[in-house]
């Protein structure tokens, strides 16, 4: 006789990568009033023409033509630009010094950050993800297979056909289709505080709906609990306008099974 006992839960781990914040922003207070997102002065949102006119020679440094517009190669500016055909992920850096020499300017950079950006801000983002926007999917285990839904591309769905050995004698068969409705959030406040702007708050949250048909057969004595990633998508880039600032974030999102059992099958 197979008695089955066991929590499953669905996991959801996200990393969201920043380069330059659902494509609806909002702006709050202490009194818990949303606030006018103010820019700094020193931020230059480029174009994409004047963002492919800067040349890589290192990865800090940048070649502009001579006759550049000055805030493209004034220190202390900080550039920004949504994805280009040769930025593919944005641009946000800080010019830190300028060198020029007779048919171009030499500027060096170093990596910027929202702060840098923003006096103050209070960004809102809510984003369910799609499976069109999925540049790779790896599977983290054998016996998970994912296909995306033709009719309903927010549906992410995993066939699922794979036994766990836990050693003395004892196995955990899972098999079934799983289906997910992905997203994250993200939540920052940035506030003028001790006489420069700084990220007061900060939140970053994945989300998920499921329907799961899972079905699960212990076999064996058993006390298990395990953590199983079992498929990791990488995403195209998502763009964020805020107050005409562009803001570009890449999400990766690992899926994982939390798998508890315990008790005794026959």
């Amino acid at each position: 006789m197979r008695k089955k006992l066991f929590l499953l839960i669905i996991i959801i781990s996200i990393l969201l990568i920043v380069f330059s914040c659902s494509k609806k922003t909002t702006e709050t207070d202490d009194t818990g009033t949303l606030v006018d997102p103010v820019v700094r002065e020193e931020t230059v949102v480029l174009t994409p023409e004047q963002a492919d006119s800067l040349v890589p020679v290192s990865e800090t440094a940048f070649v502009i033509p001579a006759d550049a517009d000055p805030s493209l190669y004034e220190t202390g500016r900080v550039l920004v630009a949504a994805p280009t055909d040769y930025f593919e992920d944005g641009f946000l850096r800080k010019i830190v010094s300028s060198t020029r020499n007779e048919d171009e300017i030499i500027i060096e950079t170093e990596q910027a950050k929202l702060v840098d950006i923003f006096e103050q801000a209070d960004i809102r983002i809510s984003q369910t993800m799609r499976t069109t926007d999925i540049q790779r999917s790896t599977p983290l285990i054998d016996g998970v297979r994912f296909y995306p839904d033709s009719r309903d591309w927010e549906m992410f769905n995993y066939s699922i056909d794979q036994t766990f050995d836990i050693g003395d004698n004892v196995q955990i068969q899972v098999d079934g289709i799983l289906r997910l409705v992905l997203g994250y959030d993200l939540d920052v406040d940035i506030r003028w505080l001790f006489i420069v702007p700084q990220i007061t708050e900060i939140h970053v949250g994945a989300n998920a709906m499921a329907e799961a048909g899972l079905n699960v057969e212990v076999t064996g004595a058993f006390e298990y609990e395990r953590e199983i990633a079992i498929y990791e998508h990488r995403f195209n880039h998502y763009i964020y306008y805020v107050a005409g600032v562009p803001i570009t974030i890449r999400p990766v999102i690992t899926v994982m099974l939390n798998i508890t059992a315990e008790g005794e099958a026959e």
